[in-house]
């Protein structure tokens, strides 16, 4: 059972331990979505957003549609921007397939990647905001004693979420603001951030299996 450290100041604070801390996790961010006009600006806004908190990351699309040509774009002017991003088609047949079945295929990009994927970070359909993205991300890397948490996510300001863990809006209303953690049963698909080297076991001994499910 994973125990949160004691700090000395709210996390906002400039001065508490994780912001002297100044951990920088690498990250990979995965991102498996569709080639629409929204969805590029989406991305490309919230790469832009990330790589404002100081946080280094690699963002790695997969077009599920098989329209990454019309990724080339955003991909050259993140790269314009010092943003690294690559981009590749789903390649899968036509049907249904799960996001899991595309999403194993960042275990490869996250080896090719060595040292600089120690984290993965799947997001899904989500906009992410400045105010309290940099928090999150120390909160994740630096709180806990045996290291990050293998699976984590943070709370998402949507009301429509069922699980009242991943709601901003719950954890206000029952004045949790200043809890540091929450151990949950499970996460959801919208932004879990996993450790590397678990998402490739996971992969290999779990996940091929229950993609094919």
């Amino acid at each position: 059972k994973a125990h949160v450290h004691h700090h000395d100041n709210e996390w906002r604070e400039p001065n508490s331990c994780c912001q002297r801390k100044n951990i920088q996790p690498r990250l990979l961010v995965g991102v498996v979505a569709d080639s629409r006009n929204a969805t590029r600006l989406r991305v490309f806004k919230n790469a832009h957003v990330l790589y404002r908190t100081a946080v280094r990351a690699h963002w790695a699309v997969i077009a599920w549609d098989n329209k990454s040509i019309s990724w080339q774009p955003v991909v050259n002017h993140l790269f314009k921007a010092g943003i690294p991003a690559s981009v590749t088609d789903g390649k899968k047949h036509s049907g249904y397939h799960p996001k899991l079945a595309y999403q194993l295929s960042f275990v490869s990009v996250c080896r090719d990647l060595g040292e600089e994927c120690e984290a993965l970070w799947l997001l899904d359909d989500i906009i992410l905001q400045p105010v309290g993205l940099k928090n999150f991300i120390a909160r994740w890397a630096c709180a806990f004693e045996g290291g990050w948490p293998l699976v984590a996510q943070p709370a998402i300001d949507d009301s429509e979420r069922q699980f009242w863990p991943f709601r901003k809006d719950e954890w206000e209303r029952l004045k949790l603001v200043k809890v540091q953690a929450l151990q949950t049963a499970y996460v959801e698909q919208q932004a879990p951030i996993l450790d590397a080297h678990f998402f490739e076991w996971f992969g290999q001994n779990v996940g091929a299996e229950l993609a094919e499910a």
